[in-house]
């Protein structure tokens, strides 16, 4: 015994440096013993073959180097540590499923909850206050990845499982043995560990294991929601590949996302259009030209089902809901707002926007077709190993607008040729909409442009897939697309109101004066005025009227239809009916009061009534009749210039 308090006293103060490598020894001499089965590598084996006294020690070492950390914690002079979680291993058939807790009793999984983790099995399992160290085995011929995930939850009754970490392994070795700080851990008393395969079975970008245990999507579709969104993309976004509308905001995902993202191994995205059955050459000699072709697939972009395509020689293609065409002549690129459309609504792809030429000599092509199922088909331009204006023949380009029926505002362009000028350096690729966006891959980018390039646009509303009110008037983003706001804008119709409050004042948030009264929306809430009442007061006068003169149009006394408060003989009820200002005697500034106007029958909104030149006060002035246009070129002086030509040059006719 003493021989054991000594060889203890001894790994003590080395445990520092011992730690790490009992540990390892530690958990396979546990996970050897706790399945009651033979060892499953050589180092288990030589564990064993150590003999009981040094796998004493090797125990020994490691109570003593947690004893150890605990010391140290206190000699720190702060609160005492937190013991170490009891860890319990379960082996065997359980999916890998790994429990820590102090409770008793729980229901592990079934093999058929997670029957491809059956063979990921933990074996071993210690755990310090700082670090949690765990194990595990499997049968060598199923050891093909080169990593591992660990989930971790902290009850088997409810919530899903958290991906922890990744795991790095060994493929020549069928097994595994790390730490983890605990201070990963989620803050309660017990914790259970999973490991998970990185088999990702529907190719989505999220292993089989993480869609079964973290997200609930199904790992055997690559758009679980059908969204429109493959279950990774949703990942890298933020949005949850199990629901299609992830906010809750009425719009799916894929509606909101204005966006594009560049692949670099896209040729496995090239599609066969030769076996299509509606396959049309479409050029085989064009420079300018355009063509219209019209889709057997309904295309779902900017909220319609589109099948009418504009197709132009020089890299553009328009989708809109009805016939149109694209002026010939783009050749010349320019940025992607000149990017023109074809009516409304529509979108058109700058796939490759340069003074393409498509050429005999070239053995160039532009084509259509249509590939795949009923319902899952995809409208394909192809613009095969074409040229360019001024260049040579090794300059050319080839790629493809692809337009799936089953993704939602999705246009995907692919590259599978690129030389000399078709590197991008005189090309404009981009996109725009009839709803006015435009989104830029690149223009007149060296480079920019190469063998596998595969560009996916989304043409949603530009959205937050994640805030259900992305502009924060109020409104929800798919409440505004149906009432015709602009989600993207507080205030649609800039009338100083937000949609949301037009909403509840029930005004209409597309009408900056909702009641035609002359005054905005906005300021009528500010003067206290009824914006959906065009005469507030009820005396007969608009609101609008009343402000722009300077009256009350809260007062039902001002003004008074009789007074006339710019004394120039008609009185308020009249100026209004005429239009003309009330506070101001004459209204056209011709020289002329209103009153006179009226009097004489000129019209007091025009200085000049007959349009002869010479305004109605001048001519009244000077004798002349303010309603015959023939007297402006009479001499009526006699000397040499006729009554225009006076009033021009400021002379008067006697």
């Amino acid at each position: 015994m003493r021989l054991l308090l000594a060889i203890q006293n001894v790994f003590r103060a080395a445990a520092p440096w011992l730690v790490g490598v009992a540990a390892v020894f530690t958990l396979m001499a546990l996970g050897a013993r706790l399945v009651e089965r033979k060892p499953r590598c050589a180092a288990l084996a030589r564990f064993r073959r150590l003999g009981l006294l040094w796998q004493i020690v090797i125990l020994l070492s490691v109570s003593s180097a947690t004893r150890w950390a605990g010391a140290k914690g206190d000699r720190g002079g702060g609160a005492e540590p937190p013991p170490p979680r009891i860890m319990r291993v379960v082996a065997g058939d359980e999916g890998g499923q790994l429990r820590a807790g102090t409770g008793a009793g729980y229901t592990p999984l079934s093999v058929t909850d997670s029957p491809a983790y059956s063979n990921l099995a933990f074996s071993a399992i210690a755990a310090t206050s700082t670090n949690i160290a765990l194990a595990a085995t499997w049968d060598a011929m199923t050891n093909r990845e080169e990593a591992l995930d660990v989930y971790v939850r902290t009850n088997l009754v409810a919530g899903a499982w958290e991906h922890l970490a990744e795991v790095p392994i060994d493929t020549d070795w069928p097994g595994v043995a790390f730490d983890l700080p605990a201070a990963w851990l989620p803050d309660s008393p017990a914790a259970f560990f999973r490991l998970g395969s990185r088999l990702d079975s529907d190719g989505d970008g999220l292993p089989d294991a993480l869609e079964n245990l973290v997200y609930g999507s199904d790992p055997n579709l690559t758009d679980t929601d059908g969204d429109g969104l493959q279950d990774g993309e949703e990942l890298s976004i933020g949005t949850d590949p199990a629901s299609n509308d992830t906010d809750g905001d009425g719009l799916s995902d894929a509606e909101e996302l204005f966006q594009f993202f560049a692949e670099t191994n896209g040729l496995s995205l090239w599609l066969d259009i030769s076996a299509a059955v509606d396959r049309t050459v479409i050029f085989t000699n064009a420079d300018d030209e355009v063509a219209n072709i019209v889709t057997v697939s309904a295309i779902p972009l900017l909220g319609h089902a589109m099948t009418n395509l504009c197709i132009a020689a020089n890299g553009l293609v328009s989708v809109s809901g009805g016939e149109c065409m694209l002026d010939e002549g783009y050749w010349q690129n320019r940025p992607t707002v000149y990017i023109p459309l074809c009516g409304t609504p529509s979108a058109t792809i700058a796939a490759f926007w340069d003074d393409i030429i498509v050429s005999p000599e070239m053995a160039s092509s532009v084509s259509f077709g249509t590939v795949g199922a009923d319902r899952l088909r995809t409208a394909v331009v192809e613009f095969n190993h074409v040229g360019f204006y001024g260049g040579t023949t090794n300059d050319f380009i080839s790629f493809q607008i692809q337009l799936p029926e089953a993704e939602t505002n999705v246009v995907r362009v692919v590259f599978a040729e690129a030389s000399g000028l078709g590197n991008g350096s005189l090309a404009t690729l981009g996109a725009k909409t009839s709803r006015g966006d435009s989104i830029e891959y690149s223009y007149n980018e060296t480079d920019s442009v190469f063998l596998g390039l595969a560009i996916t646009y989304r043409l949603g509303f530009g959205t937050d897939p994640l805030i259900a009110d992305t502009d924060e008037d109020g409104l929800s983003d798919g409440a505004e697309v149906i009432l015709g706001t602009n989600p993207l804008l507080l205030d649609t119709d800039g009338d100083g109101l937000s949609d949301g409050a037009e909403v509840i004042l029930g005004t209409n948030p597309l009408l900056l004066d909702t009641d035609g009264d002359g005054l905005s929306d906005g300021l009528e809430t500010q003067l206290g005025t009824n914006p959906c009442d065009t005469d507030s007061d009820d005396d007969g006068f608009p609101d609008g009227w009343e402000v722009q003169y300077g009256f009350n149009p809260l007062s039902s006394a001002l003004p008074n239809p009789l007074d006339d408060p710019d004394i120039d003989g008609v009185p308020n009820g009249v100026e209004f009916a005429m239009g003309t200002n009330p506070v101001s005697a004459d209204t056209d500034g011709d020289g002329l009061e209103d009153g006179e106007e009226v009097a004489l029958g000129t019209d007091p909104l025009d200085q000049d009534s007959d349009g002869d030149g010479m305004p109605d006060g001048w001519e009244y002035l000077n004798g002349l009749d303010p309603l015959s246009y023939d007297d402006a070129e009479v001499d009526s002086d006699g000397d040499g210039l006729t009554n225009c030509e006076e009033y021009e040059f400021g002379t008067a006719p006697p």
